[in-house]
């Protein structure tokens, strides 16, 4: 009996390696994908620094340095407070690679 690896179609591709005639991209754009996905998600990040310094700035103009906290920040902009420590510790350690 045959398994699926044995039969034609997108199963032998994988089998063999070929991907030419399969309409896959190629390293090339996989590459310009891939740089373009970092990208995306870098700008993301950094408009959830912008905007978490934003509010922060808001709460704490609103409020005293007793008042405002973390959580407050967090719970404004609708993120958990682990979220946003972990886009500025990314920050911080690129800071410190770079």
């Amino acid at each position: 009996m045959p398994t699926p690896l044995d039969s034609g179609g997108d199963a032998a591709w994988r089998r063999n390696g070929d991907r030419s005639d399969h309409g896959q991209e190629s390293g090339k754009d996989h590459g310009a994908r891939r740089f373009q996905r970092r990208a995306r998600q870098e700008a993301d990040k950094e408009a959830l620094r912008t905007l978490i310094l934003e509010t922060a700035r808001r709460e704490f103009a609103m409020g005293t340095l007793e008042t405002v906290s973390i959580q407050k920040i967090a719970d404004a902009i609708g993120y958990s407070k682990a979220h946003g420590a972990e886009i500025f510790s990314d920050q911080a350690s690129a800071t410190a690679r770079g």
